[in-house]
């Protein structure tokens, strides 16, 4: 995450926006895309609704 300057914060707002995700245990992966943006995949029920 470092040598892309990504960091916590960055993968948290991807989450709150994509997924409505507000914590990072709630995260099962998060992946930097080719593109420069920051695809989230939840844990199994971990969800925002």
């Amino acid at each position: 995450m470092s040598n892309a300057r990504v960091d916590e914060e960055d993968i948290l707002t991807a989450a709150r926006e994509l997924q409505g995700l507000e914590r990072m245990d709630q995260i099962k992966y998060a992946v930097l895309e080719r593109s420069g943006g920051i695809s989230i995949v939840p844990k199994r029920g971990s969800g925002g609704e």
